[in-house]
């Protein structure tokens, strides 16, 4: 048996997962910073990543201590899910990176969309995830659900019920995605599941974590026009 805890599988499982996708020529990492400091961005540059830059509102004083390590990634203090900043973004990235980062998100789809027009070729994806459902391409408005085992304190194995009618704000809901509705939501913005797994189930079997990669299936506009431009 192994003798790693279950944040130290977690971590592993999702370094497997950046070790399939790199390197990369350049790499975007949106909500990087929460909880692991901007490590799998560092991890991207020591695979052999020639730029990398992580988006995130929030600086850990960890990741100020990391220098030289964090001395060639970019980090931009910015909120990757306002629309405002995301048009600044003039610049494309091959790889993008999204680990539980969509769970809170008040337009998840429109979020979504917006990171994959910035991505050239590969999107790297990774949280807590729920079982399919009897009707396929499942998405669950949460917490307060009548059943207990898709409730939102039994995905941190926590009594505490954050949901607050009164105030309705993303920090207060969560989003109970299956594995086909997200296969979905990819193939509609031109993207395709390559590879997919399963890590391990959460406090109840309903929830599990999930990770995947998924390539460019069809050339967006986007990347059209550009093409267009430099080969002229």
């Amino acid at each position: 048996m192994s003798s790693l805890t279950k944040p130290e599988l977690l971590q592993a499982f999702k370094v497997d997962l950046l070790k399939k996708v790199c390197p990369a020529e350049s790499v975007i990492d949106y909500g990087g910073m929460w909880r692991v400091h901007g490590q799998y961005s560092i991890l991207c540059r020591e695979l052999g990543c020639n730029r990398v830059t992580m988006v995130d509102m929030y600086e850990a004083p960890e990741w100020q201590n990391e220098s030289p390590l964090t001395d060639d990634i970019e980090f931009l203090k910015e909120n990757f899910a306002d629309p405002l900043f995301m048009a600044t973004l003039r610049e494309t990235y091959s790889l993008s990176i999204a680990f539980s980062i969509m769970l809170h998100q008040a337009n998840l789809l429109d979020v979504l969309a917006r990171i994959l027009e910035r991505t050239e070729e590969t999107f790297c994806f990774c949280q807590p995830m729920i079982r399919e459902m009897e009707t396929s391409r499942g998405l669950v408005f949460l917490p307060e659900h009548p059943k207990e085992e898709l409730s939102h304190q039994s995905l941190y194995n926590e009594r505490v019920n954050f949901f607050q009618p009164g105030i309705l704000h993303p920090s207060n809901w969560i989003w109970g995605m299956t594995p086909s509705f997200f296969h979905t939501a990819l193939e509609c913005n031109g993207f395709k599941v390559t590879y997919e797994e399963e890590f391990d189930d959460l406090s109840k079997r309903q929830w599990f974590w999930w990770g995947c990669i998924a390539k460019r299936q069809k050339l967006h506009p986007v990347f059209a026009v550009a093409k267009t431009r430099y080969s002229m």
